[in-house]
């Protein structure tokens, strides 16, 4: 398990102390004997919140709940998308149709076609919005059209009005049908006419055509032309559906496979056995113009690289939004209860997380459909820092070291104190040396491993001290050295959780103790 969490992170975020060590410059020239220095290398005074803070990342960040525990919270944005066309597509396209009426002069001495006697005739045209599902009902709709032209050719040479009535189009604004009036006039031939018809609510009824009725009325017969005819051509353009309330048969889209690789620098840096207590995987559905009932079985993460699989067997569903308002969120988690979330807590970071093999379902009825609706669904990863460890394992590390007169030292010792808060208890088993190129010079192995910081209680922060003796061996590497690694091992007191809260605090400081020849040294 690899993961930042930052116990004892005294020299990344500490006061430092002193870097020239055992620089006699400044001195009067000794007499002959073996003082002992004690020099401060770090130390600090912080709270988990200043130490943990400084290592949270842009999508990964550290953050306080209610009771002021803190948690690591991971956000992912849009991992799926799913537009109103992968439900139902509302792209209309330009409709075309055309009707003739006949005139003769029998027809006109009928009474028919008068001013007192209109002659009504009605052609019954397809309500053409593409249907890409079977089964599918249409109740309502609402509607623009950016151009809608008619052209009519007055063969008859008459005198009067063509009244074009969309039978179930009515106006948002008034409730009255959509009615065109067209004036014929003797002598002209050809009339061509083109208006804009907006906001529009086409009530259908599970119908899927648009009756058209045409109202002719006729008022000047002088010039008529017997036996000839009224011809019209009608077309539209620029059909825009704002909404549709709509019957759809229940359905499945699948969640293709896609990848991330997520950096949570919070996550990156230890070892050990242990795990957290409580982590959780939130999906969120955000949903706005989609008033559907949704359910979705959630899709299968795995980590490439470490061959784990996190996955739920749970079925979650929730409501869609049908007013096109306000966005509905609603949260379902892989968390404990219901996923194997703990065993694939370690591999987050840094790994290519790959994701889908789940679908989301909408079922069968009716719904409302909005131009530009979605469904969004966002990952969040949250992980409280609670946990049970028998051994957490953080590396830290004491740079650019300069340790003049070095030779000369003839004991050493490394000396940690200082009050622990936190309720984990920690020890320094092991320290390494390293060259200016971080090479493995020598590593010191604690010979009182079990000296440690006890962990903070019920009755408050614990005092403690560590001490690591050089041998002669070490002493010769100490020289040589430009950084001091203190491998750092945590665990929690059996049988109980340790819970991270942000005002725990930790007051440390680690000092180098040397007895030193001072017989040898040279003053300038």
């Amino acid at each position: 398990m690899r993961i930042v969490f930052v116990i004892v992170s005294i020299c990344l975020c500490c006061s430092c102390g002193d870097r020239d060590l055992l620089d006699f410059d400044k001195m009067d020239k000794p007499q002959g004997w073996e003082p002992t220095f004690s020099f401060v290398l770090a130390r600090g005074d912080f709270s988990m919140w200043d130490l943990l803070k400084e290592s949270a990342s842009d999508s990964a960040t550290l953050k306080k709940d209610e009771n002021g525990q803190l948690l690591i919270e991971y956000k992912r944005p849009e991992i799926y998308t799913i537009e109103v066309d992968d439900l139902y597509s509302m792209k209309a396209e330009d409709m075309f149709f055309n009707g003739s009426f006949p005139i003769n002069r029998s027809y006109i001495d009928a009474g028919k076609g008068t001013v007192q006697n209109p002659y009504y005739d009605t052609l019954r045209v397809p309500f053409q919005l593409e249907q890409l599902l079977p089964e599918v009902s249409i109740r309502e709709a609402t509607l623009s059209i950016k151009s809608m032209t008619f052209i009519v050719m007055n063969n008859a040479n008459i005198g009067g009005t063509l009244t074009v009535v969309c039978e179930n189009l009515y106006s948002l604004e008034t409730g009255d049908k959509i009615a065109i009036p067209l004036t014929l006039t003797p002598g002209k031939p050809t009339t061509f006419y083109s208006t804009e018809v907006p906001n529009l609510k086409a009530v259908l009824n599970g119908s899927d055509i648009v009756p058209l009725t045409f109202v002719l009325k006729v008022t000047d017969i002088a010039q008529m032309q017997n036996n000839q005819n009224v011809l019209i051509d009608i077309a539209t353009a620029g059909v825009d559906y704002k909404n549709v309330n709509l019957f759809l048969p229940s359905a499945e889209i699948p969640l293709p496979q896609k990848s991330f690789i997520p950096e949570i620098a919070l996550l990156n840096d230890l070892s050990g056995d242990f795990e957290f207590v409580r982590p959780e995987l939130q999906i969120t559905a955000r949903t706005k113009g989609l008033g559907a009932d949704f359910y979705l079985r959630p899709m299968v993460f795995t980590a490439v690289n470490a061959g784990k699989m996190l996955q739920t067997d749970e079925v979650f569903g929730f409501a869609g939004e049908n007013q096109n308002v306000n966005e509905v969120c609603n949260n379902f988690s892989y968390d404990i209860s219901n996923s194997n979330i703990q065993e694939f807590t370690d591999v987050w970071s840094g790994n290519k997380i790959e994701y889908g093999g789940g679908e989301l379902r909408y079922g069968g009825g009716e719904m409302w459909l909005y131009a530009g609706g979605k469904l969004i669904f966002d990952l969040t990863l949250k992980i409280p820092l609670e946990l049970s460890a028998t051994e957490l394992v953080y590396y830290d590390t004491i740079r650019d070291l300069n340790l003049k007169n070095a030779d000369k030292i003839l004991e050493a010792r490394l000396r940690m104190v200082g009050e622990n808060g936190i309720q984990m208890e920690f020890g320094i088993p092991e320290v390494l040396l390293l060259d200016g190129n971080n090479g493995l010079l020598d590593r010191i192995v604690n010979e009182n491993p079990d000296l440690v910081f006890p962990a903070a209680n019920e009755a408050g922060p614990a005092n403690g001290s560590i001490l690591i003796a050089f041998n002669e061996k070490n002493l010769r590497y100490l020289a040589k050295s430009k950084r001091i690694v203190l491998k750092i091992v945590a665990k929690s007191t059996p049988g109980k959780t340790a819970v991270i809260d942000a005002i725990s605090r930790l007051t440390l400081r680690l000092n180098l103790e040397a007895r030193v020849d001072m017989g040898g040294v040279v003053f300038d």
